[in-house]
């Protein structure tokens, strides 16, 4: 059995993240980012990761449908296309790429702002406004 190296996969997406952030904006992202890729799977056993599951499978598919109706963009989109959820200015962006039709990668990049507390900033709330 192969294992799944889990640091090195999100390393790696989180370093796309960024160059496709760097492609369509044609400027670095200074901040954070984040990467929920569908094909992640969690163990099913714990019930201590319910919560963080199924807020994981929430932005994903939150993030799906909030960019169904977005342009998509890619020379080969049955291989590869992205989409933009357009930045509002102050809270950051959602990217969601998608790959051979079916596994994405939803792709967050939060603004922090000084003095407001870790518990507000929330990937779901970027897909809410």
């Amino acid at each position: 059995m192969v294992q799944f190296d889990l640091l090195r996969i999100f390393t790696a997406l989180e370093h796309f993240e960024r160059a496709l952030y760097f492609w369509y904006f044609n400027d670095k992202w200074p901040g954070e980012v984040a990467v929920f890729p569908s094909i992640a799977k969690f163990p099913n056993n714990e019930k201590a990761d319910y919560g963080f599951r199924r807020q994981w499978r929430g932005i994903i598919q939150k993030a799906s449908a909030s960019m169904a109706e977005l342009p998509r963009f890619g020379e080969n989109q049955e291989t590869f296309y992205y989409q933009v959820m357009p930045p509002d200015g102050s809270s950051g962006v959602i990217m969601l790429a998608t790959f051979y039709g079916s596994a994405t990668v939803t792709c967050g990049f939060v603004v922090r702002q000084p003095g407001v507390p870790e518990r507000y900033y929330s990937y779901t709330n970027l897909l809410d406004r």
